[in-house]
């Protein structure tokens, strides 16, 4: 518990409930409010070393090989095993590449390091050349100092490592080109006269005008000279785009006109070979993505056994059976093939601490959405994920102490809810787990002056721009964010107990747990000296049979639709306590539930679209049927209306045995009209008022809407106002 716990003695133990041996009250002092006060500056995350680090380094490491369509000669050693990774999606020009890795076995480090040393420095010196290693270098090659610990290589297909072809690559570092029958449309060359490495591929051997004139002049002159092959030969030759060497995400091709690069001539014996020929230019310069993923990767499935090791029982899956990781938006794929009419669970009556163990995992996509913010410029990000998180968050947290502090109000209870789901709170209990380590914030960039990208083997050695490749730095709202983005992974790809377990895992006081390990009961809502029967005869007085018709549903213990009915004012008439906590659950149920539904419309794809739970304006119907139960001297009608509606729908939700499903049946019909209304018009304006705080939606249209219901037909120009 967050808020501190005081016994109060005040009522008979009939008041008290079945759990009259837990009845606490929350303490509000000024320690605990300080905990709502917002975060503010920066955190600086340190960039894990990959692998991570241990004692010394093995003289045996670990080969694996880079199987990708068409090609698996490329691969790796490393100093220690990696946790088996599972496959994942490159985006090359052309479409979607799959690379997955497979472990081949131990290698002698003395035998091979100086060659796949030398490999490595090649690779990103020679071929990836603008990582700013050179005579103004940031970056020096240092492989036992290295926070990159991984080697490149050449394998046969027999899985052994290929130095015959490795030596060729290093040995034709700009070896000239003596004769035109060196040159064909394969290879890549440059040319030694340039001052800047651009790549030409063969076109054919030239007949220019110098060089005809040139041959004519020789032959009129000197005719009895044998000539084999003609003076200063020419080569046709054609200029080639460097290939990008990004491919972490899809990016749309414009559809521009390139035109052709005007073919150029050279003399042979100016040209000499490239770093690499044109398919293994192709290849090398995936690499970068690939130990981009590869490390990323690692850490995701580090997270994912961490926290689902936390939770009990539960049991990861292999490996094998994990799909391909596509780092695109899962939880776009996962709400599209639901509907939107429909509840995402069920109901929330189980027995916490002895479920079974879920048969159903949260997956390494899922994670890495989960962790990564928009900065990282993917094609995903932890928003919505992290949305749907909070409001599941607040919807148990709001349960939780409904459970536990029976006797507080909803000024007490919301207080406290405040504390436990504000961002410090999560902030702290994400440090407490060491979690901020797992955030992705950094765009990786490989090239030019702000390259933050350290390549493999090397270590910074410009302390000036050193932070630039070691650190990450963010708002300590990030931590709190991915904390949430990560209740809603486990939300939409296990199931509500395993997530409730795993907000139990992180440190939340989410399960409302008495001293034999149960589930607490629920308080009575009854008055003192209050019996079924007064309740019933209370019923039938007031036509309460009357709203369950116009909503559509028969209370089984009719206590509650009284209480969602009952103001404090109403006093010593009522056979039930007021509908001040009820409205306390109501509220978080109506978010959650609301939430969802805007996601799945696939029109609002951002937090800012809760504003749009502005709903109980609408609800009024039933609520006046009813006056008599509030007195003449309460507060105006209307104000009362939303705290009326938000408990009605906690009402439901206790009288079912907390049945999601079941406040979902009953309350949609109620708001769907109104919101899809929000939702389909563009012209929608949405103003914060700064005096009091209420939002006002607008909705301005030249239709008109049958919004299903005649509280909402009362002319084309609505505006609904929530305080």
């Amino acid at each position: 518990k967050t808020g501190e716990i005081s016994d109060e003695q005040s009522e008979s133990d009939e008041d008290r409930g079945p759990n009259h041996h837990t009845r606490s009250t929350i303490n509000v002092n000024s320690n605990s409010k300080r905990s709502n006060k917002a975060l503010s500056g920066t955190i600086a995350i340190q960039i894990a070393n990959f692998p991570p680090l241990r004692n010394s380094l093995s003289a045996h490491w670990h080969l694996y090989r880079i199987k990708m369509a068409m090609d698996d000669t490329f691969g790796f050693i490393v100093p220690y095993e990696l946790i088996p990774l599972p496959p994942f999606n490159l985006y090359p020009d052309k479409g979607t590449l799959e690379v997955q890795l497979e472990y081949i076995g131990l290698i002698d480090f003395s035998q091979w390091g100086n060659l796949l040393g030398r490999f490595c420095r090649y690779i990103f010196e020679d071929v990836v050349d603008d990582m700013n290693i050179g005579l103004e270098s940031n970056l020096e090659f240092d492989i036992e100092n290295s926070t990159f610990k991984l080697l490149p290589c050449l394998l046969t297909k027999l899985g052994h490592i290929d130095d015959k072809r490795i030596t060729s690559i290093l040995n034709r570092k700009y070896e000239l080109i003596h004769h035109p029958f060196q040159l064909n449309n394969e290879e890549l060359y440059i040319s030694s006269k340039s001052r800047t490495k651009q790549y030409y591929k063969y076109l054919s051997i030239a007949d220019t005008p110098k060089k005809r004139k040139l041959n004519q002049f020789n032959n009129e002159n000197f005719p009895k000279i044998d000539r084999n092959h003609d003076a200063y030969p020419q080569a046709q030759m054609e200029l080639v785009k460097k290939p990008n060497i990004n491919y972490l995400k899809f990016y749309a091709l414009e559809n521009k006109n390139v035109s052709a690069n005007t073919p150029s001539y050279h003399s042979v014996e100016d040209l000499c070979y490239a770093p690499l020929n044109q398919k293994d230019l192709q290849l090398i310069c995936r690499l970068p993505s690939i130990f981009t993923r590869i490390k990323q990767l690692y850490y995701i499935e580090q997270l994912r056994q961490f926290l689902t090791g936390g939770i009990r029982p539960y049991s990861l899956f292999p490996i094998d059976n994990m799909p391909t990781v596509t780092f695109n938006d899962c939880l776009f794929n996962i709400l599209s093939s639901a509907q939107a009419d429909t509840c995402i669970l069920d109901s929330l009556n189980s027995d916490l601490p002895l479920t079974d163990n879920c048969k159903i995992q949260i997956t390494s996509d899922l994670l890495f959405q989960a962790t990564t913010r928009s900065s990282a410029d993917e094609n995903t990000n932890m928003k919505n994920l992290a949305t749907l998180g909070d409001s599941f968050l607040k919807l148990i947290v709001s349960l939780s102490l409904y459970h536990q502090y029976f006797l507080d109000d909803t000024v007490n209870l919301t207080s406290e809810k405040e504390k436990q789901v504000s961002n410090k709170n999560l902030y702290r209990l994400g440090l407490k787990k060491n979690l901020e380590s797992y955030l992705n914030i950094n765009k990786p960039s490989y090239e030019g002056k702000n390259a933050n990208w350290i390549p493999p083997g090397y270590k910074t050695i410009n302390g000036n721009v050193s932070e630039r490749y070691t650190t990450q730095k963010a708002e300590p709202k990030a931590l709190a964010d991915m904390l949430e983005a990560l209740i809603g992974a486990f939300l939409v790809s296990t199931d509500y107990i395993t997530t409730i377990k795993f907000m139990g895992w992180l440190g939340l006081d989410v399960i409302p747990q008495h001293e034999q390990n149960g589930v607490m009961e629920i308080s009575s809502i009854f008055q003192r000296n209050s019996t079924n029967d007064l309740v019933r005869q209370f019923y039938d007085e007031k036509l309460f049979n009357e709203i369950e018709k116009e909503i559509r549903y028969d209370f089984t213990n009719k206590a509650y639709l009284i209480t969602a009915f009952t103001h404090s004012t109403y006093g010593k008439k009522s056979v039930t306590k007021d509908y001040d906590r009820l409205k306390f659950v109501g509220n978080a149920l109506l978010e959650h539930i609301i939430v969802p539904y805007i996601l799945l419309t696939k029109k609002f794809t951002t937090p800012e679209s809760k504003i749009l739970f502005s709903y109980a304006d609408e609800k009024n119907s039933s609520a006046k049927e009813n006056v008599s139960v509030v007195p003449p001297n309460s507060p105006s009608l209307p104000p009362i209306l939303p705290d009326v509606f938000e408990a009605l729908v906690g009402a439901i939700f206790l009288d079912t045995n907390q049945s999601l499903k079941t406040v979902w049946d009953v309350i949609f019909p109620l708001f769907q009209p109104f919101i899809d209304h929000i939702i389909e018009h563009t012209n929608i304006h949405l103003k914060q008022s700064s005096n009091n705080q209420s939002v006002n939606i607008e909705c301005k249209s030249d239709e008109k809407e049958d919004f299903g219901s005649d509280k909402l037909r009362k002319g084309t120009n609505k505006e609904v106002t929530k305080g």
